[in-house]
């Protein structure tokens, strides 16, 4: 083999192990994105909370006891990026309180910063502090920038009439991507080669 030869043959190799080394990162990268996945799918059905958050609770509950009411009922609906949409007529039905109460108490949250509130056209979406409360890996919390919530509604406020059923009332959610959620393709050099 001359020199020549044996420079490309070298050159060559290390271009083959530089794709070799990528497509493990690749692999290695899939595989990262599916065990958080997983991870956050076992997050579903639970909330986290600070302790020391709990202390800010308890002054909430002497100060409204509605409002610790709604944010437990908020915390329980929201979606994982701790946001949901309800109406207040829905809230007031769920406490079987007024509209005033209800008012307040959403003013009581907004004040001790456990909510947020965000118009959508004329309904609210409420944001759950996640400093307080989140659903993912506390590492990841703070990562969801883009807004997604949870749409309660109910069927006085709808065209078609049902009583509310909390274990039936289906839920729908935007999926929420983000560059790093993107699905990575990998060729298969095998399975292109046979066709």
């Amino acid at each position: 083999m001359t020199e020549q030869e044996q420079q490309q043959e070298i050159e060559r190799l290390r271009k083959e192990l530089a794709r070799t080394k990528q497509l493990n990162q690749n692999l290695s990268d899939l595989r990262e994105r599916e065990e958080i996945e997983e991870k956050r799918k076992k997050n579903l059905n639970f909330v986290q909370l600070y302790k020391k958050e709990l202390m800010e609770l308890r002054a909430l509950n002497a100060k409204d006891p509605n409002a610790l009411t709604i944010l437990l009922i908020m915390v329980e609906k929201m979606n994982k990026q701790n946001a949901l949409m309800i109406s207040q007529n829905n809230l007031i039905k769920i406490l079987k309180k007024s509209r005033p109460t209800v008012s307040r108490a959403i003013a009581a949250l907004k004040e001790s910063k456990f909510l947020d509130v965000i118009k959508v056209g004329t309904a609210n979406a409420y944001i759950i502090n996640s400093n307080v409360f989140w659903q993912d890996n506390a590492l990841l919390k703070d990562k969801a920038a883009i807004f997604t919530a949870t749409v309660i509604a109910s069927g006085d406020e709808q065209d078609k009439k049902y009583f509310e059923n909390w274990e039936n009332v289906k839920l729908k959610q935007l999926p929420l991507l983000m560059d790093d959620d993107m699905p990575s393709i990998l060729e298969d050099k095998t399975k292109n080669q046979g066709e």
